[in-house]
């Protein structure tokens, strides 16, 4: 079944969110958010690359399926060198680019535009020699009619491949299209791109590729075929591949910064990036890549897959991340293996496999076979779902000799984190180096088990080391920790147990305990007295951690150095009704807690003065050693009874102590008037009427519409946006949605668009799935909690719930415990009586307003 995501984006949809799971907001590391800030900048660096300059652009329009309102076609007799008279059919422009283009030519379509493609496209030319570029395949802004989403390409159904670059052409950039597939059956050989025989020089960027059997098929061909060289995938959004993303490769081939979703893995032969080749290809590259899901219901591939002959190759940077609930067997994370029935031999020679993010594949994290001196460093690999997984498997199979495989040995397996959440309670095994080879290295590595419930698939295992004693160079300097029954070692049982059988100064300096992550689940950085923390062996180590800092002697165990003091930076804004006892404002310490630290305050008078609005207000916060949490500036507010419009004040951060920057050291403090009696016609008996017009005096409600408020409606989700985005900054701009819609299902028309579009943003939604909203629906009291808490501060870890919510009705297990805890902890809900919450209790407007006030007017 398509997996029902849409492709919408005009630079890249998504990219500035943290990576949430639906609505119960997993967030899994920071170098997730990093790699979705990469795929961010290459896309937007496309979308304004400028029209290149010295040749001549070709301009085409055309209406097909697709095509914006108003869309103008054009006419392929027209010269088509300006935009007011544009030629027309994409064969054209295709054969234009193919045969007849001069070097630096351009062939652009109308934005807002959609061309329907009767056949195949051929593109490139033999004009840009080899390691050159010369002609683009782009968008321009149409003066005919407004358009401004980019131009869609629909492709022919069946088996078509819609731009075909085969033979000894190429040098062409194809950007800021969208490119749409039939959507066909499995194995229908639909795609959007074919790449065969000599093809050289192809950039694709901020593309939008949706509902082909395969999107990519990079063909290294047969033995008297010209390799592919130097095609490069790089930028795009890639959904709903039936079968596979990407398949093949070439010499100089990169696949990075990508973001993927719901590609391939709906049987086991079907993957997200499969790179494969029948002959001896260098220097290939998966970078910052971002994927998740799978085309079906259930994964059942593995999603990031390899076989072939690979020299110089560097997986980096990537995060996998699939759904709990979605995983099958066979659903693994990056699988370079030799397991294939393939006839020519199998090898990663010179490969490196650092800094990748895995979460919840299957039964098995990462493994790479016939990979002589593979490094394997710098790697977070998380199960977050009851599954017996092994975190890294070295080498996964054995050489097959007689086809000429390389044999795995000396691998380098360092400085990797491998953590199993609360809820995975099948059991695991962290590192596991067996099968054949000698050399190996395993050092610097954490392994934490954090169920108490070891499982029936084998127990809990931190590391497995069944080979030959002699096949083990240097194994040291590991750390473990299991809150269940746990093995050190899978054979020999505990630490000491495998120290006495393994001599030879094995695992002497490794040790078990809690490695006091600053956020289990979210943040895997040491915090200030974690053992972790100068650890490490430096010779056998990574020198880099998986941020880029360059790692002390002795070095941190795991993926990630402590952060250092961090920066202290108090929120820019707040606002609070006059009738609030006193305006709290917030000082983050954020980018690490190493060392004590402190910082200075004082108010001063805007047009709100001290002794008649406000009490002056100074002093001092102090953060000890290891401390990350916020500290809170309280100042009293004075109540009159005059109505006035509002008024601001301002505190101001100073005299730093400790060695902590200083980021954002002024915030502005608006009061708003609360003394109206009532300001809505149909809100005077309502028990929270102070609230209503608290939030409307603070500019976060103009009613529904009449004069009322409609106090007792619920309150929709794109009302919600609205709500949320006013307290915490203010309207976005009018226009703000642009062309490019939040979500599939919000119109750019919608008056909440801007709104919703900021939230997502600010990291505070994802949606409701499938790259939807759902805009219309009301808004339950859980997932108001989530709204409200993620505004307000942030994330709660994935753990904070361990103690319970605090209410009858809200499980442990329940997705939004920890932010229906903290929306407690924080005193903006009481719950709903009885010592519940009532969390599917749909929300009305006058308890948002209460919500609303209570955190974002300190009422």
């Amino acid at each position: 079944m398509h997996n029902g995501r849409t492709v919408t984006s005009s630079v890249l949809p998504g990219v500035l969110f943290a990576v949430l799971a639906a609505l119960s907001g997993a967030a899994w590391c920071a170098s997730t958010a990093s790699t979705l800030a990469a795929i961010s900048n290459v896309a937007a660096a496309c979308a304004a690359e400028p029209m290149r300059s010295g040749g001549t652009i070709y301009h085409y329009c055309d209406c097909g399926t697709g095509a914006q309102s108003g869309c103008v076609a054009g006419d392929d007799a027209n010269p088509g060198t300006d935009p007011l008279h544009p030629r027309r059919t994409i064969a054209s422009a295709a054969s234009l680019l193919r045969s007849s283009a001069a070097v630096n030519d351009t062939v652009a379509l109308c934005q807002g535009g959609a061309f329907n493609a009767a056949s195949g496209l051929y593109i490139g030319s033999s004009r840009c020699g080899a390691g050159n570029i010369c002609n683009d395949l782009r968008e321009y802004t149409p003066t005919t009619f407004t358009g401004t989403a980019k131009p869609v390409i629909n492709n022919v159904p069946g088996q078509v491949s819609l731009l075909n670059i085969t033979g000894n052409v190429g040098g062409v950039r194809v950007m800021n299209l969208k490119l749409v597939g039939d959507n066909g059956a499995l194995n229908n050989g639909n795609n959007a791109f074919f790449f065969y025989r000599g093809a050289h020089d192809v950039t694709m960027c901020n593309l939008d590729i949706d509902a082909f059997n395969m999107s990519i098929y990079n063909e290294s061909g047969g033995a008297g075929d010209a390799l592919t060289t130097n095609i490069k995938l790089t930028g795009n959004h890639i959904a709903n591949s039936r079968m596979l993303g990407y398949l093949g490769g070439g010499d100089n081939a990169e696949v990075s910064y990508n973001y993927w979703d719901g590609n391939g893995g709906s049987m086991v032969l079907d993957h997200t990036i499969y790179l494969a080749s029948s002959k001896n290809l260098v220097n290939t590259q998966v970078i910052g890549n971002y994927i998740h899901g799978q085309w079906g219901s259930t994964c059942y591939g593995a999603v990031m897959i390899a076989h072939g002959a690979f020299d110089g190759m560097l997986v980096k940077n990537n995060v996998i991340e699939m759904d709990a609930d979605k995983v099958g067997a066979g659903c693994w994370g990056i699988g370079f293996n030799n397991n294939t029935n393939a006839t020519h031999a199998i090898y990663y020679r010179n490969a490196v496999f650092s800094g990748n993010t895995i979460v919840n594949t299957g039964n098995l994290g990462l493994t790479v076979s016939s990979c002589p001196g593979c490094v394997i460093e710098n790697n977070v690999i998380i199960s977050d779902y009851r599954s017996g997984m092994t975190g890294i498997s070295m080498p996964g199979y054995t050489q097959n000799v007689s086809r000429g495989d390389d044999a795995a040995t000396a691998y380098v397996i360092r400085n990797n984190t491998i953590w199993f959440s609360p809820n995975s309670t099948g059991g695991g095994t962290g590192i596991k180096v067996s099968g054949e080879g000698t050399g190996y290295v395993i050092a610097n590595n954490s392994i934490t088990y954090t169920s108490t419930d070891a499982g029936i698939w084998g127990g809990v295992n931190c590391y497995d080391f069944p080979l030959a004693l002699s096949a083990y160079a240097f194994i040291n300097n590991n750390h473990c920790y299991s809150a269940a029954t746990y093995k050190w070692e899978a054979t020999r049982g505990s630490l000491a147990a495998w120290r006495s059988y393994a001599g030879s100064g094995f695992d002497t300096a490794s040790f078990t305990g809690d490695p006091l992550f600053v956020s289990a689940g979210s943040d895997f950085s040491p915090t200030s007295g974690s053992p972790l923390i100068g650890a490490g062996n430096a010779l056998h180590g990574a020198l880099l951690d998986i941020t880029g800092a360059t790692r002390p002697n002795p070095p941190t165990i795991g993926a990630f150095e402590p952060a250092g003091p961090g920066t202290l930076s108090i929120q820019t804004s707040r606002k609070v009704s006059e009738g609030a006892p006193s305006a709290q404002l917030r000082v983050n310490r954020i980018g690490g807690a190493i060392g004590a630290v402190g910082v200075s305050y004082a108010t001063s008078n805007g047009t709100a003065l001290a002794g008649a609005d406000y009490t002056a207000t100074s002093g001092t916060l102090a953060w000890a050693d290891g401390d990350g949490n916020p500290k809170f500036i309280n100042i009293p507010i004075l109540h009159d009874t005059v109505t006035e419009p509002a008024k601001t004040f301002s505190v101001t951060l100073s005299n730093l102590t400790g060695s902590a920057s200083l980021g954002n050291s002024l915030a502005t403090v608006t009061l708003y008037d609360d003394d109206p009696a009532t300001l809505f016609l149909d809100t005077a008996n309502s028990s929270f009427l102070s609230y209503i017009n608290a939030i409307y005096g603070a500019g976060i409600t103009t009613g529904c519409g009449g004069g009322n408020y409609c106090p007792t409606q619920s309150v929709t989700r794109a009302q919600m946006a609205a709500f949320l985005i006013r307290g915490v900054e203010s309207d976005p701009a009018a226009g703000y949605c642009g062309s490019t819609p939040p979500f599939a299902d919000v119109l750019v028309s919608n008056t909440f668009c801007g709104h919703i579009k900021r939230l997502k943003e600010l990291a505070i939604t994802t949606g409701c799935g499938s790259n939807n909203y759902c805009p219309n629906d009301n808004v339950p009291r859980d997932q108001m909690a989530a709204f409200i808490v993620r505004a307000v501060e942030g994330e709660p870890a994935a753990t904070y719930c361990g103690s319970g919510s605090g209410f009858a009705d809200v499980a442990q297990t329940n997705g939004f415990c920890r932010y229906i805890k903290r929306l407690a902890e924080l005193n903006i809900t009481t719950g709903c009586g009885g010592g519940n919450f009532c969390p599917s209790q749909t929300v009305t407007r006058e308890q948002m307003a209460a919500f609303i006030a209570r955190a974002f007017l300190g009422m």
